[in-house]
């Protein structure tokens, strides 16, 4: 009966020392965030990790979802993709319910489409994403433009036909003018 108060009292201490280290991490990242230049790689790759760090010690904080999802943007514009689909893949699991959830679906196949080129991950994320978030802003167009994914244009296959025609009329010309 006697340790109750001893209980009270270190259950106190751990909700203030969290929450202490808390509102410290909302601080720095208050702070990077107003020096920050997100086009410079090191400065924007800092702040994503302090979003980062952030969400893992706060998971079921309210402003975890934001800074998870600024995480993976900022990685995903400083060229560092496997880390942004990481977050953006974390982001859906943890918060499918969110707003933003279907947004980082689609982000998530846009980076494998068109910054690793990776067609069958690309294709795997929309259709996932399709099945998810059906109604999305996006939807629609990532409906119509599926079938075509890591397929060339129309107007790219002209632009090669007229190439190799050129070639064949230059290559023509060069050996008439050796004769």
């Amino acid at each position: 009966m006697k340790l109750k108060p001893f209980v009270y009292i270190f259950l106190l201490a751990l909700l203030v020392s969290c929450n202490s280290e808390q509102k410290k991490l909302q601080q720095k990242i208050a702070a990077t965030e107003a020096k920050a230049d997100k086009e410079n790689i090191e400065s924007a790759t800092a702040l994503a990790q302090l979003y980062e760090e952030y969400a893992e010690k706060f998971k079921e904080d309210e402003k975890t979802p934001s800074y998870l999802f600024k995480a993976a943007e900022l990685y995903q514009n400083t060229g560092a993709y496997a880390k942004s689909i990481e977050l953006f893949s974390l982001f859906t699991q943890r918060y499918p319910e969110n707003e933003m959830a279907g947004d980082a679906l689609f982000y998530k196949g846009f980076i494998y489409e068109n910054m690793l080129g990776d067609v069958p991950q690309a294709k795997a994320a929309y259709k996932e994403f399709l099945g998810l978030y059906p109604n999305h802003k996006m939807a629609e167009s990532t409906r119509q433009n599926l079938p075509y994914i890591g397929t060339l244009p129309e107007w790219t296959k002209d632009i090669e036909k007229k190439s190799k025609d050129s070639t064949s009329e230059i290559q023509a010309m060069d050996s008439v003018s050796v004769e």
